[in-house]
């Protein structure tokens, strides 16, 4: 069983043994509490992070599950709907006191930093994809693992693709299956069309300059980090 198994498995014994105080005034408080302390034995921020996306997963599961079934016509006089949008609000402010001040050590000004806060949060269906990003910015502020940095953007796109288009194929084996999936999406032709292009050269750059060369140069590093970014974004947003 790898560690990731192991920490998939812990979010889903505390989703089975959630007893919801859906009637009670703090009910999603005390969901809170009982997440703090489920994570409180895990001393990697990544470790607890997988824990938390899996949980934010399950949780808005639950609350899609109950809005197709709600009977009240407003959300907001359902104390079901209301424990679960809470419960969301509590798991996401974890997460987002778990991912690194980047602002305060980041020495790569141009980086969009406020979309890679915004991976993370978005990317809690995927997390495995998300360790992987989560990794990659960890190294931001370190120029000698740039290497290792690039590496790990491609994998997550490659690793969210695999999840969100249902496939095992490599990034580069991916146009036909991105061009169905955005079409479904109501994406324009005009955009598909643009977005694989750009992840087509994304992908022999990774190839020819990074993974087989190290032949990247460190003022590419930054658009990359912003390019690899906003195609995480897109894709989530599909």
């Amino acid at each position: 069983m790898t560690s990731e198994e192991i920490l998939l498995e812990k979010a889903e014994i505390f989703m089975d043994n959630l007893v919801p105080d859906i009637g009670e005034p703090d009910g999603a408080e005390t969901f809170n509490d009982s997440l703090i302390s489920a994570i409180i034995p895990y001393y990697e921020a990544v470790d607890r992070l997988a824990i938390l996306y899996k949980v934010l997963s399950l949780v808005k599961d639950e609350l899609e599950q109950h809005e197709q079934n709600c009977q009240k016509e407003n959300p907001s006089e359902c104390q079901v709907h209301e424990y679960w949008i809470k419960c969301v609000f509590f798991v996401e402010q974890e997460i987002r006191q778990l991912i690194p001040d980047y602002d305060s050590t980041l020495l790569r000004p141009t980086v969009n930093v406020s979309l890679a806060r915004n991976n993370l949060v978005q990317l809690a269906k995927y997390p495995e994809s998300a360790k992987v990003y989560q990794d990659a910015l960890n190294k931001l502020g370190k120029d000698t693992y740039d290497r290792n940095l690039l590496d790990d953007l491609r994998l997550c796109l490659e690793l969210l693709l695999k999840e969100v288009l249902g496939n095992s194929k490599r990034l580069e084996s991916q146009k036909d299956a991105l061009g169905e999936y955005l079409k479904r999406n109501d994406c324009s032709k005009e955009i598909s069309n643009m977005v694989w292009q750009l992840l087509d050269y994304y992908a022999k750059y990774q190839n020819d300059k990074v993974k087989h060369a190290d032949k990247y140069r460190n003022e590419e590093v930054e658009l990359l980090i912003n390019l690899s970014s906003s195609f995480i974004a897109f894709i989530l947003l599909r």
